[in-house]
């Protein structure tokens, strides 16, 4: 005899007509209406509290079962894992047969879960993200904008956390896989927190940078303090940059002439440095300006292209230069401020 379990698997059932073989003349208010018995006024207006009865039947048929045989019936078996095999198909199928499609079926279901926990996942931080694009619509482009924003990184929240979660469920079933996922996810966040903090220190300033300067008095660029600064400042071209005062320098270099050639280093620092005693600002300039922008030793090149713009009498871009220098422990671009101050 089939469980109940069974049983509700045979989806081939027909409806059971009754017309010709249920007698409803001792039921009150009951009629039969198509294939089914109707209990209540008017079965084209149903109403609360009325009954349509309809009975299903299955016709004898063969079915294939795997399932755990207990005396005369049947009951789901217990496998080793903690789950159950109870499984019933229409017709004479075999075994093998039977569990390549329940296999196959299971990775479908799997994989509808796990699409299933990463929408449920987007959506979620999609939620959590939403007011920052409600607070973008003020301007109407604007929340559009982070809008798509908000959702792109939604996206890339999501998708690590479910692939993780997946992996965590893997350790259960296929520990192999799942350490393997685990250890993946754990190589790829040591690379990138190494990257990030990498990519930090680059930007961090060098020990003596976190000293306090004193610049923001400097409103302005006396000639004639600046000048009396250049007179006191070291000429040396040394690791603080070329000296402000180095005039006699330029003039000699100058004299000798300028040949772009004889400049063959890739260090743009030392290009500008070059160029500088060579006494072309222009090329000594953009390539302090190179140097600044690629993250080199933004605080020797930001002294010395407010050298060179102090060369060309640009005063006021020397000043500016003079006081990010400062910021970033220049001492030479601070005995400057200090003397301009003073």
């Amino acid at each position: 005899m089939l469980s109940r379990s069974l049983v509700g698997k045979i989806n081939q059932s027909s409806i059971l007509p009754v017309a010709d073989l249920a007698n409803i003349e001792d039921i009150p208010d009951a009629e039969f209406h198509g294939s089914s018995i109707y209990l209540g006024d008017n079965p084209s207006s149903p109403q609360i509290g009325d009954l349509r009865i309809t009975y299903h039947v299955v016709a004898l048929t063969d079915v294939s079962i795997v399932s755990s045989q207990i005396g005369q019936t049947f009951e789901p078996y217990q496998t080793e894992a903690g789950g159950t095999i109870d499984m019933l198909k229409p017709g004479r199928v075999g075994a093998e047969m039977m569990f390549r499609q329940a296999q196959q079926s299971n990775v479908m279901w799997t994989w509808i879960y796990r699409l299933g926990g990463f929408v449920l996942m987007l959506v979620g931080m999609a939620m959590i993200l939403r007011p920052l694009s409600v607070a973008g619509d003020v301007i109407p482009f604007l929340g559009s904008i982070v809008g798509a924003g908000t959702g792109i990184l939604s996206f890339l929240i999501a998708a690590p956390f479910a692939c993780l979660t997946i992996a965590v469920a893997w350790l259960r079933y296929r520990p192999a896989i799942g350490a393997s996922l685990l250890f993946a996810a754990a190589v790829a966040a040591v690379i990138v927190f190494m990257l990030s903090r990498r990519g930090k220190s680059a930007a961090k300033p060098a020990p003596s940078d976190t000293q306090t300067i004193r610049t923001n008095e400097y409103t302005g660029l006396d000639s004639k303090k600046m000048d009396q600064a250049a007179s006191a400042t070291s000429v040396q071209m040394n690791s603080d940059g070329i000296g402000l005062a180095d005039s006699a320098k330029v003039e000699q270099s100058a004299k000798a002439g300028s040949d772009q050639n004889r400049i063959a280093s890739s260090d743009p620092l030392k290009m500008g440095q070059q160029y500088f005693l060579n006494g072309q600002f222009n090329q000594a300039i953009a390539q302090f300006s190179r140097a600044i922008e690629s993250g080199g030793n933004r605080r020797v090149a930001l002294y010395n292209r407010g050298v060179a713009f102090y060369k060309q009498n640009n005063k006021k871009a020397a000043l500016q230069d003079f006081k990010q220098a400062a910021k970033l422990g220049n001492a030479k671009a601070q005995a400057i401020l200090d003397q301009v101050a003073g």
